[in-house]
């Protein structure tokens, strides 16, 4: 069991780390589709 819950938080955490790199990755995306809008 505690083994398992070692790994259930080692997951959990690498998901948080995960998740800001994610909504930079979507929010950069986001800003060149507006910037190709604007330059058409």
């Amino acid at each position: 069991m505690k083994l398992n819950l070692k790994q259930i938080i080692v997951q959990t955490n690498m998901a948080y780390i995960n998740i800001p790199n994610i909504l930079l990755l979507y929010a950069s995306k986001d800003v060149k589709m507006k910037q190709s809008k604007k330059e058409q």
